[in-house]
C-alpha cells in the first residue's frame, strides 16, 4: 500500500481568501461544515478531475453536492443539490 503514495497527485491548497470567496459564491454560510473540510473542497474543485474519497459522512455529502465525490468506475454519475439549485 505504501507504494501506491507516489502514484498520488499533488493538489494546490486554497487560501483562505478562495475559501471564503468560495464560502460566499456557493452559499454555503449557515452550513455545518469545518473550515479544513471547505478548504480541501475549494483545493479539489480547481484540479480538473479531482475526486475526494472520505468516510467522514458531511464531507462526504459535500463532496458528492459539488460532484467531486469518489466514484468507481462501474458507478453511474450523480449528482445533488444544495439550496435548490445546482450547482
Amino acid at each position: 500500500m505504501l507504494n501506491t503514495i507516489g502514484l498520488l497527485l499533488p493538489y494546490n491548497q486554497a487560501s483562505q481568501i478562495e475559501a471564503r470567496a468560495f464560502i460566499e459564491r456557493k452559499r454555503l454560510c449557515g452550513l455545518v461544515c469545518r473550515l479544513e473540510n471547505i478548504m480541501l473542497l475549494a483545493s479539489i474543485r480547481v484540479k480538473p478531475g479531482a475526486q475526494l474519497w472520505r468516510l467522514d459522512k458531511p464531507l462526504a455529502s459535500l463532496a458528492q453536492h459539488f460532484d467531486v465525490a469518489y466514484r468507481p468506475l462501474s458507478q453511474p454519475g450523480y449528482f445533488t443539490t444544495l439550496h435548490g439549485t445546482r450547482l
